[in-house]
């Protein structure tokens, strides 16, 4: 039917400001200033959703992206483009019934945010009613490889309960990696794969530690490291990915565990809860701060924790001994503080414990001399206090014991 034409306007917004997103690390101290958060300058207002897009496809699949001069020209919304300006709704404000709702012809203004590398810029599209008039320029194209309605409701319908509502922030780390395997991933696997939530949650690790500025192996790189291996992110089955090992298709093991690092940044992801069969994680040397997820306790075969030279920081998550098996545990050079956790000193199955310079604080729990395999203690360059438990001097299993550097008093005891 008739109605007033689209009236098309453009307005220029000032560059938004972007933190750093990684402060420098500070080789005199070994400690450092802990990294800042990106923030990126998107605003939300009441009646308006502002939705970004990046140059490599963003949430393009979500929301037509249509560009043209802002001289009263007609847009005309396909079928097609309705149905993916729906999703862009749902993904902004977090509605899953939103998706299935038929998109009206009432009057609604959407503020598309357009952020390119150089040009950050808003492109405001106001509609009045639908148009009678032909667009002289195509919109663009949509990727090919985009889910249906459905299949995007399945996806977030399965990931919900995994990310909550961090999934449908799209600038947070399961964001982007929702955006990935629904709009991007060359494999293409569908929610009911029963690999899904693994694949994405590969995904979320890669964004959650700065994947993209890895040292190695980051989306694209056409060479990784190791050469059996295949760059996060590619096409290939995400066993294949740098760093993750596999066994029945079944991660078990993450390592970058090099000693030069990765160039990991950012934060360890709650969602590896939901690798069921990882028992391993080696992410040495790199620039991880905030806690460690207490999630991880949910792993039932989880028994190595190798995260030395990071920043780190309390509280230690004692959820991680709840199942048994810790046997290997190294901690040191982080920023922990405060009072050692008591759990570690009852780890039946504990062979090596490295803690030291750190600030743990306390006495040295004269338990720990009576776990049978422990063969090594490092709690050096603490902040430990009191004398050393004549229990530790009398363990035959015990092979290095350092505890030096602290603020221990009295002799060491004889066996």
């Amino acid at each position: 039917g008739g109605g007033a034409p689209m009236h098309q306007q453009q307005r220029v917004a000032p560059p938004p400001v972007f933190p750093n997103a990684v402060d420098q690390w500070n080789t005199n101290d070994g400690w450092g200033n802990s990294p800042s958060e990106p923030h990126p300058g998107i605003d939300m207002v009441t009646e308006e959703v502002t939705v970004p897009v990046d140059d490599s496809g963003g949430i393009q699949a979500f929301v037509a992206e249509t560009v043209v001069d802002a001289t009263g020209v007609a847009v005309v919304m396909s079928e097609e483009e309705e149905e993916q300006f729906e999703k862009k709704r749902y993904l902004k404000r977090g509605i899953v019934v939103a998706v299935l709702i038929a998109i009206t012809a009432t009057a609604i203004a959407i503020p598309v945010a357009l952020k390119t590398l150089n040009k950050p810029k808003e492109l405001i599209l106001q509609m009045t009613a639908v148009p009678t008039e032909i667009p002289t320029t195509s919109p663009t194209p949509f990727p090919t490889n985009a889910p249906t309605r459905a299949e995007f409701v399945d996806m977030v319908a399965k990931l919900l309960p995994i990310s909550g509502d961090a999934l449908l922030e799209p600038e947070s780390p399961q964001g982007r990696a929702l955006d990935w395997i629904a709009n991007r991933d060359p494999l293409q696997r569908m929610a009911s794969d029963i690999r899904f939530v693994q694949r994405y949650v590969s995904a979320v690790f890669y964004y959650s530690t700065g994947g993209d500025n890895w040292r190695d192996c980051s989306e694209g790189d056409p060479v990784c490291r190791d050469p059996s291996s295949e760059s996060f992110l590619s096409g290939d089955d995400e066993c294949k990915w740098f760093g993750n090992d596999c066994t029945d298709g079944k991660i078990f093991k993450i390592y970058f565990g090099t000693s030069i690092g990765n160039n990991l940044v950012g934060t360890i992801p709650s969602e590896l809860q939901y690798l069921p069969e990882l028992n391993s994680l080696f992410l040495q040397n790199n620039v991880l701060r905030g806690t460690i997820p207490t999630e991880l306790g949910n792993l039932g075969n989880f028994h190595t924790l190798v995260v030395s030279n990071n920043r780190l920081e309390s509280p230690f998550p004692e959820q991680l001994f709840d199942n048994g098996l810790m046997g290997t545990i190294f901690i040191e050079r982080n920023k922990f503080t405060g009072p050692f956790p008591a759990g570690m000193a009852s780890l039946s199955n504990l062979i090596l414990l490295l803690a030291y310079e750190n600030r743990f604080t306390g006495r040295i729990d004269p338990r720990f001399g009576l776990l049978s395999k422990l063969e090594a203690l490092e709690l050096g360059k603490n902040e430990f206090t009191g004398r050393v438990p004549k229990e530790i001097a009398d363990m035959k299993s015990l092979e290095d014991f350092y505890v030096d550097m602290n603020q221990l008093t009295g002799s060491f005891p004889e066996e």
